[in-house]
């Protein structure tokens, strides 16, 4: 049974999802596109590169294979390192050398960052950064006018290349799989409204299909409602455009207010307030809102249901989790006590 309440809920639950689902998936697919260069390179790198196409290459952005390993003919040390300073004890340390090899006339220079030894060195071709040009090469063509112009207009970075891709792909690979997860299980539960948590939550009162009839229709009709908490002869709801939280109340055993201070840096920045309505079946409908609000929600609730355990406390939490049967006992004779009084001033 279809019904005009609960069911475009569901439907909204479920298109929100899917639309999220394939809009996230949709840009993960984006990114890997958009570094379809560096993830080839992740995966079939460092690889081999020809010292002709290597030589005539001006602009390295054009280079497919861009993570590649170079055999130089000779190389040297041109003494300007990186360093890292500590700032809270100010001392210093070496992180890479810069190194000029030698290619047939031309020189590449490499930030070395593995010490090597030997004239073979593996790496990223990346752009010359201006600072390199103009304090390193600029200085050794000062000191040797005859290298002027022989410096390729690219450099060797030797530093890590697959860090930053095992970052993305173990945060990429899981969440597309979530994506696809979510795309399946929300066109299931299009599919089949019986397995949206919705239902299965009204499954605790019985058929669900019959129990989202029997709130439909009491919703369509004249009943008492406080902002998103609507009070039917039979029924406690707290809907929204995509969700709706419901229980009996008759099982209702026990709500209250719940204050919570938000701190930004340590310093209060206001409070939230939701109503905590528990059932009998250990299941809380949680309906935030302003304090006015949710004052106003528990006091509703407890005209309807005047039994209920109202107001927190500790011990009462503490047995509601360890003795739950005790709770709904006492609960349970409140509600017949009150019972025979109403039953006593009718008479």
């Amino acid at each position: 049974m279809t019904t005009s309440f609960v069911h475009p809920i569901i439907r909204r639950s479920n298109r929100n999802q899917l639309i999220l689902s394939v809009a996230v998936a949709l840009l993960l697919i984006g990114l890997a596109a958009f570094n379809a260069r560096y993830l080839y390179n992740f995966f079939a790198g460092p690889l081999a590169i020809d010292r002709e196409t290597l030589l005539a290459t001006s602009d390295p952005s054009a280079l497919q294979r861009y993570w590649v390993t170079i055999e130089g003919d000779d190389v040297a040390d041109t003494g300007f390192t990186q360093v890292r300073r500590n700032r809270d004890t100010g001392s210093e340390s070496t992180t890479a050398a810069y190194m000029a090899l030698l290619l047939e006339r031309r020189v590449l220079l490499v930030k070395d960052y593995a010490n090597t030894s030997g004239t073979t060195f593996t790496g990223a071709i990346e752009p010359l950064p201006a600072d390199a040009r103009t304090n390193i090469i600029a200085d050794i063509e000062q000191d040797a006018p005859k290298l002027h112009g022989a410096f390729l207009p690219y450099m060797l970075d030797t530093d890590s290349f697959r860090g930053l891709g095992y970052r993305a792909l173990g945060i990429g690979i899981p969440l597309f799989g979530l994506c696809v997860f979510g795309i399946v299980r929300a066109s299931r539960r299009s599919r089949n409204p019986l397995k949206h948590p919705i239902m299965r939550a009204l499954g605790r009162f019985g058929p669900p299909a019959d129990i989202a009839g029997q709130i439909d229709a009491e919703l369509l009709a004249e009943h008492t409602k406080v902002d998103r908490m609507h009070l039917t002869p039979h029924w406690l709801v707290q809907a929204s455009p995509s969700s709706l939280a419901a229980t009996r109340i008759d099982d209702i055993v026990w709500a209250y207010k719940q204050v919570t201070q938000r701190r930004v840096n340590g310093v209060p920045a206001g409070k939230t307030y939701t109503a905590q309505i528990w059932d009998r079946h250990g299941v809380c409908i949680t309906i935030a809102g302003s304090e006015t609000f949710v004052n106003q929600a528990i006091e509703a609730a407890a005209r309807r249901a005047p039994w209920m355990l109202a107001g927190y406390n500790s011990d009462l939490e503490k047995a509601w989790k360890s003795n739950r049967a005790a709770v709904l006992a006492t609960v349970d004779q409140r509600r017949a006590q009150l019972v025979a009084q109403m039953q006593g001033l009718a008479v």
